[in-house]
């Protein structure tokens, strides 16, 4: 599905890498994993039928121990995948764009967290 193609979007981005290896995660993140981190996850999808373009809203959380770190890394993600395209064995992403960007802070765990949301375009290759 569509978020493998995304995942390896970012893992191929020297910048996230760096950062966070391979210690990106959909929906949840193991208790094991050290920060920094990502967590995505799909937030709604629609189609257009007549084209069979896929609209998808995928929210990326950065984890970080400092805000700065946090900050750092959800602007790397975002220059990795901003207006970027992807073609993998099943799908083509066409674009992607930025929806919006919200800065959070956990006071019990002392966690900083920066949460942007992204639209893809994208289709499957059979189409």
């Amino acid at each position: 599905m569509i978020s493998g193609a995304f995942r390896s979007l970012l893992i191929a981005d020297p910048n996230v890498y760096g950062q966070v290896s391979t210690r990106i995660y959909p929906m949840q993140a193991p208790e094991s994993a050290g920060l920094p981190l990502i967590i995505y996850q799909r937030i709604s999808e629609t189609t257009d039928a007549d084209l069979l373009i896929h609209s998808t809203r995928m929210q990326v959380d950065c984890y970080a121990t400092t805000y700065d770190a946090a900050l750092q890394l959800a602007e790397d993600v975002r220059r990795a995948l901003l207006n970027r395209t992807c073609i993998t064995d099943t799908e083509t992403i066409l674009d992607i764009s930025v929806v919006s960007c919200i800065d959070m802070y956990d006071a019990e765990t002392r966690i900083s967290r920066v949460v942007t949301d992204f639209m893809l375009l994208w289709r499957f290759n059979n189409n």
